[in-house]
């Protein structure tokens, strides 16, 4: 239901805000380009949910920074779900702000309201992901360092590094994000 109404947000925000102008837009009436109007809908939708999630999730979330955990859970069964649910979410976030970004980018200048938004939808993801390693640095002081520890805890620093390039490219726009993030992953690596 949440998914649908997300997605009649921006279906019907689109005829409304092409039935509104007197002007047809020049460069963003192409195919495969979206109006600011309907890229503002979709995300102000997604942003909503995603602090509506936030908000009722906080125990859930925050919960490992004391060290609490959550009733039904193992460590190893809360780590990994932490970890599988940041991959998720932040992955689809990532490929989400790229897109909007990108039909946007077209203009001389982003919209405001469009950098906000995806702003606030990377910073999600960024608390996301420090709430997930906070989870594995629970699972890792009760267990101690695998090999398979470390490398999923590097990942995570990676994932966050890519969050924080984007989130710098969307207030910075010349500034190399693609660069800087592989850099920061063969660092990673090495």
């Amino acid at each position: 239901v949440l998914f649908g109404l997300m997605l009649f947000l921006p279906a019907y925000a689109r005829p409304v805000a092409l039935l509104r102008d007197e002007d047809p837009p020049s460069g963003s009436a192409k195919a495969g380009h979206f109006q600011p109007v309907t890229l503002h809908t979709f995300l102000g939708a997604v942003s909503f949910f995603y602090l509506l999630y936030l908000v009722s999730q906080l125990a859930y979330f925050f919960s490992a920074f004391r060290g609490i955990l959550p009733e039904g859970y193992t460590q190893a069964e809360y780590a990994r779900r932490g970890f599988f649910e940041m991959c998720a979410l932040c992955s689809i976030n990532l490929l989400m702000v790229m897109i909007s970004i990108g039909q946007v980018r077209r203009e001389p200048e982003t919209p405001r309201l469009t950098k906000a938004l995806c702003l606030f939808i990377l910073v999600f993801s960024l608390v996301l992901a420090i709430c997930s390693a906070s989870k594995m640095g629970m699972y890792i002081s009760a267990y101690g360092l695998t090999r398979l520890r470390v490398l999923t805890s590097l990942f995570m620093v990676c994932v966050a590094a890519a969050l924080l390039c984007v989130a710098i490219w969307i207030l910075i726009p010349r500034f190399p994000y693609m660069q800087v993030a592989v850099l920061t992953v063969l660092v990673v690596g090495c």
